[in-house]
């Protein structure tokens, strides 16, 4: 314990991470920052998250998959800024309570340690160390850091071990922990080489290197079958083949790809966008809708989901226009319309409402324009 204690200590002082880290929020305190005003935002948001599913949760990852659909305003953020609101959002009052129980239970084993145990000794210092760890995590994202979390709990858990707990009899085989340490060990290779093998398909979309960015993403998905951003970039790379090709293979190979990367997500606005791309492309326009709206829906803030949507439409009449009929085209005024509506509508219950963006306003007078718009019937939207 002292050997760690020691090295962290030799780490931190020669990076001065973490004095600097202090120094620099001591200096930033105020209710009237930015970070405290974002800070307040998410919890609002998160609150109401925990409103909608208060025992069991979300799940893990909830509210990266979810709080779009919970935002006061637009942002983007992964995690909730607050370690114990994000374990209230992904397990519930349940979960969170056991979290509670844990880390009182262990509190209460230091303070009864340290009554017994006056000396000055370098137990108390990580005892005090561990507490504001866990303290800070209740007002920060530290915990979404990997890294910081396994040196939370392992510092916790050496606090622990150095603490004699003569009332608690565990006998535990020592092959259980090495065979879980070897698994995790295992799938890590796996993982981390999928995220490599994703990073790199995405160097060569950007490259336009479409034969290798494919080998690369399905190199990803075979060493991680739950790869959902591998499977949604081979759709998207899919499509973009059929756009050039006019296969309906690469079509077929798109939806399949989607539909796998939606039974992972399934609450991801961007692969139901995408699936709504799909059906539009298949001329299906009513299933096209539906999956537009729930992903506005689902990410109701965020301006360039629309933007997406009413360009898809206006490629849809730059390539269907000539062949039109009066009930398709008077079906796409009605969405194009509710668009260019729900954005006013949503961005009217926000907090800090944006007008809608010259590319929104433009292309909604490309498709007027080519199209006609303003007299369709608006009941149409309901369906």
């Amino acid at each position: 314990l002292e050997c760690f204690f020691v090295f962290f200590v030799q780490f931190d002082l020669k990076n001065l991470t973490f004095v600097r880290g202090f120094g620099e929020k001591g200096r930033d305190i105020s209710f009237e920052t930015k970070n405290v005003v974002y800070r307040f935002t998410f919890y609002h948001d998160a609150i109401k998250m925990i409103q909608k599913k208060p025992f069991l949760g979300w799940g893990g990852g909830g509210w990266a998959a979810r709080y779009f659909s919970f935002q006061s305003h637009t942002y983007y953020t992964k995690f909730p800024h607050s370690f114990f609101l994000n374990t209230l959002i992904e397990t519930g009052i349940i979960g969170l309570a056991f979290l509670l129980l844990f880390l009182f239970y262990s509190l209460r084993i230091y303070i009864i340690h340290s009554y017994q145990d006056q000396s000055l000794s370098i137990t108390h210092f990580l005892g005090v160390g561990v507490f504001f760890i866990f303290l800070h995590s209740s007002i920060d994202l530290n915990f979404a850091m990997g890294a910081y979390q396994i040196f939370a709990w392992t510092l916790l858990a050496l606090l622990l071990s150095s603490i004699s707990l003569q009332k608690i009899k565990l006998s535990i085989p020592l092959i259980i922990p090495l065979l879980f340490s070897l698994l995790f060990f295992v799938v890590s290779i796996f993982w981390g080489n999928a995220e490599y093998y994703y990073q790199l398909g995405n160097e060569y979309r950007a490259n336009n290197d479409l034969v290798h960015s494919a080998q690369a993403w399905e190199t990803a998905i075979r060493l991680n079958p739950w790869h959902d951003g591998a499977l949604y970039q081979m759709s998207n790379l899919s499509s973009d083949i059929y756009l050039q090709t006019k296969k309906d293979e690469f079509l077929q190979l798109a939806m399949e790809k989607n539909q796998k990367a939606l039974a992972i997500e399934p609450f991801n606005y961007e692969y139901l966008r995408q699936k709504a791309d799909l059906f539009l492309l298949k001329g299906e326009l009513n299933e096209a809708w539906n999956n537009y709206r729930f992903s506005m829906e689902l990410a109701p803030m965020v301006l360039g989901n629309y933007e997406k949507i009413l360009f898809a439409f206006l490629n849809f009449i730059n390539s269907q226009n000539k062949t039109m009929d009066p009930s398709t085209i008077n079906q796409i005024k009605v969405y194009t319309e509710a668009v260019y509506h729900l954005y006013f509508e949503n961005q009217s219950k926000s907090t800090q409402p944006n007008p809608p963006s010259e590319a929104l306003n433009f292309l909604k007078r490309d498709i007027d324009k080519l199209i006609g718009g303003g007299n369709a019937v608006n009941s149409m939207t309901e369906n």
